[in-house]
């Protein structure tokens, strides 16, 4: 099977921007504490217009204390629920 192109196709972006909202918090909010992440990028990232690097993914994953991998889909674009090991 063929590599993802789209990023909505691998990487959850409604998961990230509900994390978010979990936690209280604001774009600009996030963006301070995770310099230097910028607001149009994370904007971009929560909307799905753009994809972040695998080491932004752990990043913001360990900023919300999450799994990494849950902001990432299977090649059916099922949302992952845990690890495998």
């Amino acid at each position: 099977m063929p590599a993802p192109t789209d990023p909505n196709e691998w990487f959850d972006s409604a998961r990230l921007r509900a994390w978010r909202e979990e936690a209280g918090l604001t774009k600009e909010e996030v963006c301070f504490r995770n310099a230097p992440l910028s607001y149009p990028y994370l904007s971009n990232l929560e909307d799905g217009r753009q994809t972040p690097s695998v080491n932004l993914v752990y990043r913001l994953a360990t900023f919300y204390g999450r799994n990494p991998a849950e902001l990432f889909r299977d090649p059916n674009g099922a949302a992952v629920t845990e690890a495998t090991g």
